[in-house]
């Protein structure tokens, strides 16, 4: 893998990933508020529970990493290979190997009980490894 396309290829891969995997993740703890709370949030309230409430700084997390990522695919310069490695070495740190424990600590149980979300976990390492 050495050009641009390739590069640019492998990280819209890993984008969609994140994305779902964002998403899932975002509606659960919606979906968890909402039950604690007893009503429906509107749309604007849950983007700013996702910019600014503290409980939801763990999902932040992820939110920059798809800037950064998403980012990179839409630059005007070519994407090098070591811009593309820091990517990846990024998602990686925090979606494989857990080295953010304020992340982890909501990501792992979520992620055990959702069947959608294991099966877009598995979609992330495969883009990641492809």
């Amino acid at each position: 893998m050495n050009s641009d396309a390739e590069y640019k290829s492998k990280l819209k891969s890993v984008s969609k990933a994140l994305a779902v995997i964002h998403k899932s993740l975002l509606e659960n703890e919606i979906e968890s508020l909402e039950r604690a709370q007893g009503q429906t949030l509107t749309p604007g309230t849950r983007l700013q529970l996702l910019i600014n409430d503290p409980d939801f700084a763990w999902l932040r997390l992820l939110s920059q990493l798809i800037s950064s990522v998403d980012g990179a695919i839409f630059q005007k310069t070519p994407v090098t290979q070591e811009q593309l490695e820091l990517l990846l070495k990024q998602t990686t740190d925090l979606l494989i190997d857990h080295k953010n424990a304020e992340f982890s600590e909501h990501f792992i149980p979520i992620c055990r009980t959702f069947p959608d979300l294991i099966v877009e976990y598995g979609r992330l390492k495969m883009a990641l490894k492809s």
